[in-house]
């Protein structure tokens, strides 16, 4: 069974409860890891800076305490993988958690902003960040 290191589960702590619940049953399944949870104000201007975040500080869910997004990414081989095709069928199978576990919280992913069921129709793609909405 996969389990989180340290620095996922340090960074997982740091996120709004539900995201910790959702990921705490994700992990039992699937090996990911918790890139980032919340990002003060050098990390989310960083973010900005490289494209990596299309807000400025303190706009991103990333910015609130607790963190009201997470950024995870798959691993596959043991090592996290950045490749569209396993971070959408990854994303896919999280949002498959979070229909099956009836959440009271709602939470999207990046990969399908507005939740209609299509990822082509988004601008920004970013497949393994996840929020409440």
């Amino acid at each position: 069974m996969p389990k989180f290191s340290k620095t996922s589960l340090k960074n997982l702590s740091q996120c709004d409860h539900h995201l910790q619940i959702l990921f705490g049953e994700v992990i039992k399944k699937i090996d990911c890891t918790v890139v980032c949870g919340h990002r003060g104000k050098t990390d989310q201007d960083a973010a900005y800076l490289s494209h990596r975040s299309q807000v400025r500080w303190p706009e991103s869910k990333h910015n609130r305490t607790p963190s009201l997004a997470v950024d995870v990414v798959p691993c596959i081989g043991g090592k996290p993988s950045w490749e569209d095709h396993d971070c959408y069928l990854f994303s896919g199978k999280v949002m498959g958690y979070v229909n099956t576990m009836n959440m009271e919280a709602k939470i999207r992913c990046g990969a399908d902003w507005n939740g209609n069921g299509s990822t082509r129709d988004q601008e920004l793609k970013d497949s393994c960040h996840f929020e409440m909405i």
